[in-house]
């Protein structure tokens, strides 16, 4: 910025400069021709009272006091011998008068030359150097936080580039730490559920084993119980270890084409059990389409998404699942007929181990975030808001 204004004012010198050299050009012609005039005049009256001796002293008063009359009875006698305003030349001084013009016009562009041509070089560095500072910036934006800018120079504009390369240096620092931290969790995380694979195992065995011996109706119905929480703690050791694997970015996701129709009739017979408890109508409809992804993980998360419709539908009511495909994605709409979601709900509703105020007991709240960390993993989209009497999901693959 500091140099941006100091082109602004050289311009501004400079224009000055041409300004006055001007002035001073224009005042040296003007006693030029002043002079030139002079030394003709003196000529003139030097000739007529050489031959007129008399005629001196009119001569001296017409000088001094010039009429309109006598100028007009001088113009008719000049144009009778063929002089005329455009015809009368100071022929013994003309070669000087435009030498001069010619010489107050080469200085004068010169000088405008040189201003000229030292605005437009300090433009160019100016722009030179600022454009590889917003290549640089946009590299960093991209993550790519390289440690070296083209183009540094000394100058004042050097000591931004220099705070520049500092934060960077910070920055890539800060995001090197960042990952270290984010891959120790999510391997801490990964240790946690598979120490905590092995009892649960264990503890699942034990209480089929115990349902299978004799006891009496009232511990069978603890131990039911505890079979429920032990498969919910497992449910939930398998969701952690998943998002662990995306967080260390472990997850190779596939890229395959997947046909619509017969993979949402998939997810549907997977839920048949709460679907048929429920009494749920299940209404699907859409074209023969299809979207690029991986098959598994994507089953995941429209089975999340679908059991979490199920979850909050009222006996005997109805989920729609419609699909569609343009030449930009493939759109997948879930809606169902819960009564929606509550407006402090839904800005929070896809946030891991959230639980909304209309959340059963049995949620975990990591479901949705579980689906959504999927889908935007294969470059897609997932919203949701409130449509008629209950919540619709939006997921569209790009």
């Amino acid at each position: 910025m500091r140099n941006y204004w100091k082109v602004i004012f050289i311009v501004v010198i400079g224009f000055c400069i041409m300004m006055t050299f001007g002035r001073i050009a224009s005042y040296i012609s003007y006693e030029k021709i002043g002079q030139m005039y002079y030394e003709q005049i003196s000529a003139i009256v030097g000739k007529v009272v050489e031959e007129i001796p008399e005629s001196e002293v009119a001569i001296m008063q017409s000088l001094k006091q010039l009429e309109e009359g006598d100028i007009l009875q001088g113009q008719a006698i000049l144009r009778r011998y063929g002089y005329g305003g455009d015809t009368l030349q100071l022929v013994h001084n003309q070669r000087g008068l435009e030498s001069l013009m010619k010489v107050n016009s080469l200085v004068m562009g010169i000088i405008f030359s040189i201003i000229l041509i030292t605005t437009y070089g300090i433009y160019r560095i100016l722009k030179q150097r600022f454009g590889h500072l917003q290549n640089y910036l946009i590299e960093i934006a991209k993550g790519n936080y390289k440690l070296n800018i083209e183009g540094v120079s000394e100058g004042k504009l050097s000591i931004f580039e220099d705070q520049i390369y500092k934060t960077t240096l910070a920055l890539r620092e800060s995001k090197e730490e960042q990952e270290k931290e984010k891959l120790n969790l999510a391997r801490n995380i990964a240790d946690i559920s598979h120490q905590l694979k092995t009892p649960l195992t264990s503890m699942g065995i034990m209480t089929d084993l115990l349902l299978d011996s004799e006891v009496d109706e009232q511990n069978r119905y603890f131990i039911d119980q505890l079979n429920m929480q032990i498969e919910r703690l497992s449910g939930l050791v398998q969701v952690l270890l998943k998002l662990a694997q995306f967080d260390a970015g472990t997850v190779k996701l596939k890229r395959q084409e997947i046909a619509i129709p017969s993979f949402i009739e998939e997810v549907v017979e997977m839920l048949e059990g709460p679907i048929k408890k429920k009494e749920i109508q299940i209404q699907q409809d859409g074209e023969e389409s299809y979207f690029v992804g991986d098959r598994n993980w994507t089953y995941e998360a429209i089975h999340n998404i679908l059991y979490n419709c199920v979850q909050h539908s009222p006996q005997g009511a109805m989920i729609k699942i419609e699909w569609s495909q343009n030449p930009i994605y493939t759109e997948i709409i879930i809606q169902d007929q819960g009564g929606g979601i509550s407006i402090e709900d839904l800005p929070h509703i896809f946030t891991r181990f959230y639980k909304g105020k209309n959340a059963s007991k049995e949620s975990i709240g990591i479901g949705l975030a579980m689906a959504k960390t999927i889908i935007e993993k294969q470059n897609g989209a997932i919203k949701v808001e409130n449509v008629g009497e209950g919540a619709q999901f939006q997921i569209k693959f790009y």
